[in-house]
C-alpha cells in the first residue's frame, strides 16, 4: 500500500518538475516570438497609413526627370524617407 503511495508521489513531483522545466525552456521563445510579430504588425501598419499618387512627372533629354506626387496616406511622409527611395 505505501509502495503505491510512494511510486504515485515521485510520479506527480516529476510530472511537475517536467512541467516547470518545458515551461521554463519555451516561455522565453513564445516571448520572443510575441515581440517579433509585435513589430511586423507596426511595420505593416505604417507601410499601410503610408502612400503617395504620382501626380505628375516629367523628364528631360540629360537623364533627370522632376516628379509631383500627392501623400494620399493618413501619415506625412518626409524627407528622410525619399531619401532611401530606389529609382526604378
Amino acid at each position: 500500500m505505501s509502495a503505491d503511495t510512494f511510486t504515485t508521489a515521485i510520479f506527480l513531483i516529476t510530472a511537475v518538475i517536467a512541467a516547470g522545466v518545458l515551461i521554463s525552456a519555451i516561455f522565453p521563445v513564445v516571448y520572443q516570438m510575441a515581440g517579433t510579430f509585435s513589430s511586423a504588425g507596426h511595420a505593416s501598419d505604417q507601410q499601410i497609413r503610408t502612400d503617395f499618387k504620382v501626380v505628375l512627372a516629367v523628364g528631360n533629354s540629360s537623364g533627370y526627370a522632376q516628379i509631383w506626387m500627392k501623400n494620399t496616406g493618413s501619415i506625412p511622409i518626409g524627407a528622410p524617407f525619399f531619401d532611401q527611395a530606389e529609382v526604378m
